[in-house]
C-alpha cells in the first residue's frame, strides 16, 4: 500500500486529503463559558469531555494535510535510501562476483600457459638430451670405440712379438731381456744387447729384428702393422669426434699418423729386401709411438660411456612422466 501510495503525485495525495476532511461531519459544539465538548448522542452515555485549547482550535486541515505528507515525504525518504542501499549492495556484489569470475579465467588460462611452457620446456631439453645422446653415441661409434679396440689389439700383439723375441733369442741368451719401465713401474719394457751395451727396444729403429732368421717374428709384425693401418683411417676419418675437453687429442693423433708413416717406410723397405736388414736397424730415432694416446682414449670412452648411461636414465624418466601426465582419452 505504501509503494502505491509513494507511487502517486503530490499534489493528486494532497487533494485526496482536503477532499476527506472536508466532508467529514463536525464532532464538537459551542458550550456557554467559552468552552466547546463533543456533542451527545441520544439514547448512548455521554461521552467524557475533551477539552479544545486554543491551539487545537487554532490548526487549520492544511495543517493536518501537511503533517500527513510530511510524513509521507519521511517514508518515501527512507524508502528511497534503503533501495539506495540496496541498489550499492547488489552493484558491490557484482563487482565482487564478476571479479571473482575474471580471477577464476584469469587463474585458468595463467595455469594452462604455465602447464605448455613446463611441456615446452620439457620438450626442449628432451630435444637437447637426444641431440646430445646422439653425438655421444657416434663419438663411441666411430672414435673412441674403434680406437680403444684397435689399439687394445696392436698392444697384445707387440707383447706378444717382444715375448716370441725373448724366448726365440740366440742361443747365449743375451739379445734381450726384461727390465721394468722407466715410465710406468707397473710395466715392463725390453732392451737388446748392442754391442756392449743395453738399449730399449722401440720397434720403428729395431724393426728389421723381426725378420732376423733366428726369431722369424715377422707375421707378427705384419699383424700389428694391419692394425695400424686401420687406426689411420680411423683417424682420418673421425678425428673431428673428439672430445673438446682433451685438449691434447688432436696433437697426440698427428704424432701417431707420424709415427706410422715412418714404420710403414721401414717395414715396406725391410719387405722389400726379402727379410733381415741389417743395415736399417737405427734409421729412425724419433717419431716413436705416442703412448699417452692409449690412455687418453681408455679416458674419454669412458667418460662417453658414463654419460650415455646418463642420459639414458634421463630420457627413462622423461618417459615416464610423460605417461603419468598424459590425459586418458575421453577425459
Amino acid at each position: 500500500v505504501l509503494t502505491v501510495l509513494l507511487s502517486f503525485p503530490q499534489n493528486v495525495i494532497a487533494d485526496v486529503a482536503t477532499t476527506k476532511i472536508a466532508a467529514e461531519p463536525s464532532a464538537t459544539s459551542s458550550q456557554p463559558g467559552g468552552s466547546k465538548t463533543a456533542s451527545s448522542i441520544p439514547g448512548t452515555p455521554s461521552a467524557p469531555t475533551i477539552p479544545i485549547t486554543s491551539t487545537t482550535m487554532a490548526r487549520s486541515p492544511d495543517a493536518d494535510l501537511r503533517i500527513v505528507l510530511d510524513s509521507i515525504e519521511a517514508l518515501r525518504d527512507e524508502v528511497k535510501n534503503r533501495s539506495l542501499l540496496a541498489i550499492v549492495l547488489s552493484a558491490i556484489l557484482s563487482l565482487l562476483l564478476g571479479g571473482l569470475s575474471l580471477w577464476g579465467a584469469l587463474r585458468t588460462v595463467w595455469v594452462k600457459e604455465r602447464g605448455d611452457e613446463g611441456r615446452a620446456a620439457r620438450q626442449v631439453s628432451l630435444q637437447a638430451m637426444d641431440q646430445l645422446m646422439t653425438w655421444r653415441l657416434k663419438q663411441s661409434e666411430h672414435l673412441y670405440g674403434p680406437l680403444h679396440a684397435l689399439m687394445s689389439q696392436s698392444h697384445e700383439v707387440y707383447q706378444q712379438f717382444l715375448t716370441y723375441l725373448v724366448t726365440h733369442q740366440n742361443a747365449d741368451g743375451k739379445s734381450y731381456r726384461w727390465v721394468a719401465d722407466p715410465e710406468s713401474s707397473s710395466k715392463r719394457s725390453l732392451q737388446f744387447l748392442d754391442g756392449v751395451n743395453w738399449q730399449q727396444f722401440r720397434l720403428l729403429d729395431q724393426l728389421p729384428r723381426a725378420y732376423d732368421p733366428c726369431t722369424n717374428a715377422g707375421p707378427l709384425v705384419d699383424e700389428v702393422m694391419s692394425v695400424g693401418r686401420r687406426m689411420v683411417e680411423v683417424i682420418r676419418d673421425h678425428a673431428g669426434l673428439g672430445l673438446s675437453s682433451q685438449t691434447q687429442l688432436h696433437s697426440l693423433f698427428g704424432k701417431y699418423l707420424a709415427h706410422f708413416a715412418l714404420l710403414d717406410e721401414m717395414h715396406k723397405a725391410v719387405k722389400k729386401q726379402g727379410g733381415y736388414a741389417a743395415e736399417l736397424r737405427g734409421r729412425y730415432k724419433e717419431g716413436y709411438f705416442p703412448r699417452e694416446l692409449q690412455p687418453l682414449i681408455a679416458a674419454g670412452l669412458e667418460e662417453i660411456s658414463t654419460e650415455i648411461r646418463g642420459l639414458e636414465e634421463k630420457l627413462a624418466g622423461f618417459a615416464y612422466d610423460a605417461k603419468a601426465t598424459a590425459v586418458p582419452a575421453g577425459g
